[in-house]
């Protein structure tokens, strides 16, 4: 590479050159064949043939650990497209030449964690979650990582303990708090869900589901007021949030108020219209404010889009005995009776049931 003529060295750019390393540089040359001259004293006269030596010893192993950086970079690069686009043996031998190239990088393992867990290698992806946590035991991700894997595969309990450590490390992560909150709930700790969801909010006031769900908690241990300011504020982020609609009026009738029960039913009903609980719900408050002609509408609405609807058959015989409709009313408890007792349900096979007792005594009364 090196030309030495009358006491100076001459150094050509083109060698230089290695892989995406010079690229820019050399096309913004107006002459590409420019050399580099370097005083010959201080290349040679200065430095000993073993010191020159061992400055060229220190270039190459610098090149090599450049040029094995930039593999890792693009390895790993490509592993994690792999893993986007659904092509996960492209991803796991990206993921391995990574850590070929070096065994101490926590993101290969983790990719390649993810990878193995969607193909159903659950061993090798629990190994990969250990290794990355043992290479990086002090970034939380891995932990909020480990802690949905350990969720996803049933292990309730491992799950909490990787969140619990990841919180330790950063306990400004929404996502951590949130997860936590809904395995509190599937536990039923209702009030550890409440306060992980309580500080998910403190972090990201924005989120609807987050609201949602503490709402649903709150309704749960009968704090409906609180359930339905949660509720709001879940509608006020997300206007097309059926859920926070359906269950805000629910918790409205509760506390009988009829008129924003009623709203609340029309808008799930407007933002789709095959909800036939919404129906029935609707149903339930005009019953209970007499407007008798439109419960039985949306009984019969709801029957339309489910037509072994029990709930819908109970309510619409309810309403029918109430205008003194008794073989209509007999009709439909008895279909509810058998449905419900087809699915299971013998608490309300038992209610219905108790209900039609009391219609066969009136009319026979009548």
């Amino acid at each position: 590479m090196i030309d030495v003529t009358n006491d100076t060295a001459s150094l050509g750019i083109d060698a230089l050159l290695y892989i995406s390393g010079l690229h820019s540089y050399i096309s913004s040359l107006n002459s590409p064949k420019d050399k580099v001259i370097l005083p010959a004293n201080k290349f040679t006269k200065d430095k000993s043939e073993k010191e020159q030596t061992e400055d060229q010893k220190n270039i190459n192993k610098k090149y090599i650990e450049y040029q094995t950086i930039s593999l890792v970079i693009d390895y790993l690069l490509l592993g994690n497209s792999c893993l986007e686009q659904y092509d996960y043996q492209g991803a796991l031998v990206n993921y391995n030449q990574v850590l070929q190239l070096n065994p101490n990088i926590a993101d290969a393992y983790l990719g390649r964690a993810c990878t193995r867990c969607r193909i159903g290698d659950i061993q090798g992806a629990k190994d990969d979650f250990e290794q990355a946590i043992l290479i990086n035991p002090v970034d939380a991700q891995l932990y909020f990582n480990r802690g949905s894997f350990h969720y996803d595969t049933g292990n309730i309990n491992d799950a909490i303990e990787d969140y619990n450590q990841g919180i330790k490390i950063n306990n400004n992560n929404f996502y951590a708090f949130f997860m936590r909150g809904n395995i509190y709930y599937e536990l039923g700790n209702k009030k550890a869900a409440i306060e992980d969801y309580t500080q998910s909010l403190r972090i990201n006031p924005k989120s609807a589901e987050a609201y949602f769900n503490r709402g649903f908690l709150h309704y749960q241990t009968r704090d409906t007021q609180k359930a339905i300011e949660d509720f709001t504020e879940a509608i006020s982020i997300d206007n097309k949030k059926i859920e926070a609609y359906f269950w805000r009026g629910i918790a409205r009738y509760d506390r009988r108020i009829d008129k924003g029960a009623i709203i609340d039913f029309t808008q799930v009903i407007k933002l789709d219209p095959n909800q036939a609980s919404a129906y029935v719900r609707r149903g339930i408050v005009f019953d209970q404010i007499r407007e008798y002609e439109k419960a039985i509408e949306d009984f019969d609405s709801a029957l339309i889009i489910n037509p072994n609807f029990a709930e819908a058959y109970e309510n619409r015989g309810a309403v029918y005995r109430q205008l003194g409709h008794m073989p209509y009313a007999i009709r439909n408890l008895q279909k509810a009776a058998n449905f419900y007792d087809k699915q299971g349900k013998d608490e309300a096979y038992q209610r219905v049931l108790d209900m039609l007792r009391q219609v066969y005594e009136l009319q026979n009364f009548l």
